[in-house]
């Protein structure tokens, strides 16, 4: 797995996108160029003129990130060592607290960037199916774009609910959960002081904000492997009657438009 120690972000990365994506993953996108600035020991004039934009610069996070998923999913499925095709996060502490955190805060954010984020990773998706379908680890799809678009959805469901709803609030001493600051949008609560390194994940008291991170991977692990492999692996229903009565349907809609308007 690529060297992440420096932010949280693989070091081979241009230091000053390591710099942003450690501080878009704590703060969202409204971070200010300042404190990403400062965290990669430049000027914002400097930031500004290599990337000519916050927009860009956050554009260039992106794609980075996105690289960032494709080294550690090409690994998962190169080496078939959980054998799941969901959606997975690194279990080291910055880079899972960080990968995290970029990713969430791009699905709550939404917009065009968020969208194309998203859409970036069904793409890549289906590359790893595709792989793992060469390697004799899962059956080929129907629609393939579907069915990866599925996968990638229903794993940041699962992370969106656990990260949301699951049992971690922060406590006073700091710890990692959402909350939204006075001035709006979403943040992790227990977020260090401005200015601290956006690698660094312990707070002001020497909380390590990172393992609580960890560990909601770890009880989203817990709770979704099994069921998830089972289902993937042996299926839920009985019989095929229920998805032929689908294709049968789709496929009389699609010759007969008056057919789908009568299905109730």
């Amino acid at each position: 797995m690529a060297d992440t120690e420096a932010h949280g972000a693989p070091q081979d990365l241009d230091p000053l996108l390591r710099a942003a994506i450690g501080r878009f993953s704590r703060e969202g996108f409204g971070a200010p160029l300042r404190a990403i600035a400062a965290d990669a020991g430049v000027s914002a004039a400097l930031l500004v003129k290599r990337y000519g934009s916050k927009e860009a610069l956050h554009e260039a996070a992106d794609e980075a990130v996105l690289e960032w998923i494709r080294r550690v999913k090409s690994e998962s499925i190169g080496s078939a060592a959980r054998g799941t095709l969901m959606l997975t996060l690194p279990a080291a502490q910055r880079e899972a607290s960080v990968l995290l955190g970029y990713i969430v805060h791009a699905v709550l954010d939404g917009g065009a960037l968020g969208r194309h984020l998203l859409d970036q990773m069904v793409t890549d998706a289906e590359g790893y199916i595709a792989e793992a379908v060469a390697q004799g680890l899962a059956r080929p799809s129907r629609d393939e774009r579907a069915r990866a678009r599925y996968l990638v959805q229903s794993g940041l469901g699962s992370l969106l609910v656990s990260t949301l709803l699951g049992p971690s609030a922060a406590p006073p001493t700091g710890g990692t959960s959402f909350a939204a600051p006075p001035t709006g949008g979403t943040s992790f609560a227990g977020t260090p002081p401005a200015g601290t390194p956006s690698g660094d994940t312990r707070s002001a008291d020497g909380a390590d904000t990172g393992r609580d991170v960890v560990a909601m991977l770890h009880r989203l692990e817990e709770e979704t492997t099994l069921p998830a492999l089972e289902l993937y692996t042996e299926g839920f229903f009985t019989g095929p009657a229920v998805f032929e009565q689908y294709l049968a349907g789709r496929d009389r809609a699609a010759s007969d438009p008056t057919e789908r308007e009568a299905t109730p």
